[in-house]
């Protein structure tokens, strides 16, 4: 009995350390919009490898470029580890990144509880070395659902609400988000994505420059299972 117990024991901390999915993504967008501010005003690259592993972990590489070959705010690399999980209506998620930029390099720490549709959502920013750009905190709360249409389309939409503290050295600002994704599967790993994403000041800025935004993007998604 006890061995039998053991071993099934195991063969479920086995199962449960096991990779659930690997997604691998591609999107040309027609700017690099985050946190309300346009970093880039032309065409990038955007990519990123998931790992998720069925005990809630996951781990994320995240890259953007220009198709160009000059070094700018376009290209980025991102190493992102984190941790979710679902208990019943709730949600929970959080994540540690490292944003490797030309020669500004930042730590990141997310934090995210849901309920349903409504989530809310706290960033924190800091320079990795000194003279980097300001720490600040970014706080959130918004809805998201997926939509299935049909059997091959699927829409995502999110809309929020933000408050920024004054992150990477901008102003203290609210700001109102949202984003529509449609996916269409070629088959049950294959999908082709287009989305648009805007952006818009809830209150006046001076001088950080940032106003009312909105990006394109199409791309593609393949998933091992």
């Amino acid at each position: 009995m006890i061995m039998i117990g053991f071993a099934g024991f195991a063969s479920a901390q086995e199962n449960d350390s096991a990779i659930e999915e690997i997604t691998v993504s591609s999107i040309t967008r027609t700017g690099y919009l985050y946190q309300g501010a346009m970093y880039y005003n032309r065409p990038v690259q955007q990519s990123d490898v998931v790992v998720a592993w069925r005990n809630g972990l996951f781990v994320s590489i995240w890259t953007s470029t220009g198709f160009n070959t000059t070094v700018g705010a376009d290209k980025e690399i991102d190493f992102i580890l984190g941790y979710s999980k679902s208990v019943g209506k709730f949600n929970f998620s959080t994540d540690a990144a490292y944003f490797a930029l030309p020669g500004i390099d930042i730590a990141n720490l997310n934090g995210e509880v849901g309920v349903g549709p409504i989530f809310w959502k706290l960033q924190a920013y800091a320079p990795v070395k000194s003279g980097g750009p300001v720490k600040g905190l970014v706080a959130s709360t918004g809805a998201r659902h997926s939509f299935a249409l049909g059997k091959r389309f699927g829409l995502d939409l999110e809309g929020l609400a933000k408050y920024d503290t004054g992150a990477f050295g901008y102003e203290e600002l609210w700001l109102a988000q949202g984003k529509g994704s449609l996916s269409f599967s070629l088959s049950e790993k294959l999908s082709l994505i287009g989305e648009v994403e805007w952006s818009k000041p809830l209150t006046n800025t001076n001088t950080d420059g940032r106003k009312r935004e909105v990006v394109a993007g199409a791309g593609i998604s393949y998933s091992f299972r």
